[in-house]
């Protein structure tokens, strides 16, 4: 098949879609398929797919795409987190333009139920793989190191293991790093600050991919702390590192680790994390148990799964109506 995508304008958060997109493409042209942007070099032709990255941000594409080209083009919406948690409940009158959609991708079991009911039925989920190079690392036996990596944006509520760690006693062992770009000057400057003020936080802004990765595989766990999420697919690569998880509750968070996965806390219950923290470091049993529920999910995270999902669903629109 020939595959077209297309993100939302430049001025939206684009990391974890391009994300995305780079590892479907590369999943995609791996089974055959013909893959590229959509341009003014490669626009759709009939017969072709585009898949769309956000439901909310890149509805004008959505709009543009069936008004220009029609049913000669199978349209296919991946729904990234935002939009699906936020922009659109915020905008109900956006759920229409979905119906325009061939097929609605998920990125998380149980986010449907965040869905229309009336959209359900075209909608499917692929969990995101993950993949964590072999790395050597060496973790420092005086420190406990918890890792936070994604960009300091509002939608991350970037400094809550921080402000966790604060809370912790004189004798803990825990240290925060985090690793992310500051994407304004006033996540910065707290960032900058809370190093300066918080001996427990080191920020070692952003990084490329080897380097995250070591960063991740020398920590002894990973800390989430989204308000949402839709795919989190910094959950797969922990569970892929053997790292187990600390989350805050999020549909997404309760789809990939199960509702009943003991290392969630609410959203902003900042001494609710700190509690988790010190037990992940100071309870052997809890770290254990945290872990093996993490190492049965890892299958979830396969590649060969994303990819054979992948297939199954471009295959299904590609058959005759």
């Amino acid at each position: 098949m020939s595959i077209r995508f297309t993100l939302p304008p430049l001025n939206a958060s684009r990391n974890g879609m391009t994300a995305t997109r780079d590892r479907w493409a590369d999943l995609l042209r791996g089974t055959g398929h013909d893959v590229a942007p959509i341009d003014t070099d490669t626009p759709p032709r009939p017969g072709d797919t585009a898949v769309v990255l956000n439901g909310y941000k890149s509805r004008q594409a959505i709009r543009d795409l069936r008004a220009v080209h029609g049913d000669t083009i199978r349209l296919v919406v991946c729904m990234t987190g935002t939009d699906l948690y936020r922009d659109l409940p915020e905008h109900p009158d956006e759920y229409a333009n979905l119906a325009l959609a061939d097929a609605l991708v998920l990125l998380h079991p149980g986010a449907e139920l965040a869905l229309p009911e009336q959209l359900r039925a075209q909608s499917t989920v692929i969990v995101q793989s993950a993949e964590v190079g072999p790395h050597p690392v060496e973790q420092d036996p005086g420190v406990f190191d918890l890792c936070v990596i994604g960009h300091l944006r509002e939608v991350k509520d970037p400094m809550r293991a921080a402000e966790a760690s604060r809370l912790l006693p004189a004798a803990s062992r825990v240290r925060v790093t985090h690793v992310g770009k500051a994407l304004t000057p006033t996540f910065d400057a707290l960032a900058r600050r809370e190093m300066a003020e918080n001996p427990r936080y080191r920020w070692l802004g952003e990084q490329d991919r080897a380097h995250t990765e070591r960063a991740l595989l020398a920590s002894r766990g990973l800390v989430l702390t989204s308000r949402l999420e839709g795919g989190a697919n910094v959950i797969g690569e922990a569970i892929v590192a053997g790292r187990p998880v600390l989350s805050s509750r999020t549909a997404c968070a309760e789809g990939l680790l199960g509702r009943d996965y003991p290392g969630l806390f609410d959203v902003g219950d900042t001494a609710a994390l700190a509690v988790l923290m010190l037990r992940l470091d100071t309870d052997a049993m809890f770290r254990e148990d945290l872990t093996s529920r993490c190492d049965a999910k890892r299958p979830m995270f396969d590649p060969a799964a994303e990819s054979a999902a992948l297939a199954a669903l471009f295959d299904a629109l590609n058959q005759p109506t």
